[in-house]
């Protein structure tokens, strides 16, 4: 008899990663990493030594995104900074999609805004360009693909 959770080998590859900005794919980035600013929960002790749970709902995140310095997002960022704000009135507002095809993770910025331009550097070596994005994580599901198979051999 087969584990329920029983893990199966598998291959993490970035190309199984698809990242969005506005309506742009990028193609060619580095790193993508996706963080809450504050955890799901707090404790709190009082000042008789009695503790309390309470739920936080901050539902504030950051992306940040290191893209190549000859990356054609790049360009893409810098103009939906101009555009998005100046042209569209749109307040710099863009959405930000990222999925994991392999894992299944899913995370969804629809109220996104550009706020950290990259660093530029410019020298010998082709430098890495990390544009930040911070808004309403209106979706993050964290999964795996073994998860996902041992859940639906279920039902």
């Amino acid at each position: 008899m087969q584990a329920l959770f029983a893990p199966v080998l598998q291959s993490y590859s970035p190309k199984n990663v698809i990242v969005t900005v506005g309506t742009f794919l990028m193609t060619q980035w580095d790193k993508v990493e996706v963080k809450h600013d504050e955890p799901l929960w707090r404790f709190d002790v009082g000042c008789y030594g009695k503790s309390v749970r309470r739920k936080v709902n901050n539902p504030l995140g950051t992306i940040t995104l290191e893209l190549p310095q000859t990356a054609a997002g790049n360009a893409y960022n810098s103009a939906t900074i101009a555009i998005a704000d100046d042209i569209l009135k749109l307040d710099g507002i863009v959405t930000v999609f990222i999925t994991d095809i392999w894992g299944g993770s899913l995370h969804l910025l629809t109220k996104g805004s550009i706020i950290q331009k990259p660093t530029v550097t410019y020298g010998k070596d082709p430098s890495k360009r990390s544009w930040v994005i911070r808004g309403e994580m209106d979706l993050n599901i964290l999964s795996s693909r073994n998860a996902i198979n041992s859940i639906s051999s279920l039902f």
